[in-house]
């Protein structure tokens, strides 16, 4: 069994998915407040556990439900760790990430497939093995301090 928390803002959506949830994974799901208590065998379990993941930090009902194809997973940077926990640091360095109106989040995801969250410490994403390796390598040069069209550069080059 596997005891999943979900943020509060997070909860009636996900708790609109839960039937097609365990349809899909096989699982049984049980909530009590905002924890999930998951029952099925280790498999089902993880996988279950992963969309649970995706669906809290924000991914829609469609991509999280990718992470039931072999071909995708989920991964993420924590930022905060990465800027020593910095407030003002933090906020300059997301804002290099999703860029102006979301144009960097927006060309990342254009041009590696892979989709991402921008969280308020973390950056969450779905794909596939490469998608997800070059936007992650992306969103690093970015927070190295890169500049978008160098980053960019780079990513059209690896297609």
């Amino acid at each position: 069994m596997k005891i999943i928390k979900i943020p509060e803002k997070e909860l009636s959506k996900i708790v609109e998915d839960i039937d097609e949830l365990e349809k899909r994974s096989g699982v049984k799901i049980k909530r009590k407040d905002n924890a999930f208590y998951i029952e099925g065998d280790e498999s089902s379990e993880w996988i279950c556990e992963q969309v649970l993941n995706a669906l809290s930090n924000g991914f829609s009902t469609k991509n999280a439900f990718k992470l039931f194809s072999d071909d995708y997973f989920i991964d993420e940077i924590d930022i905060e760790n990465a800027v020593w926990r910095k407030e003002k640091t933090l906020e300059r360095i997301k804002g290099r990430i999703i860029g102006e109106e979301g144009k960097a989040k927006k060309t990342i995801e254009e041009l590696t497939g892979a989709q991402m969250i921008v969280g308020d410490k973390k950056v969450f994403f779905i794909g596939r093995f490469d998608e997800v390796k070059n936007a992650k390598e992306a969103v690093l040069r970015l927070m190295e301090g890169a500049k978008h069209t160098q980053v960019y550069n780079y990513l059209k080059r690896l297609s």
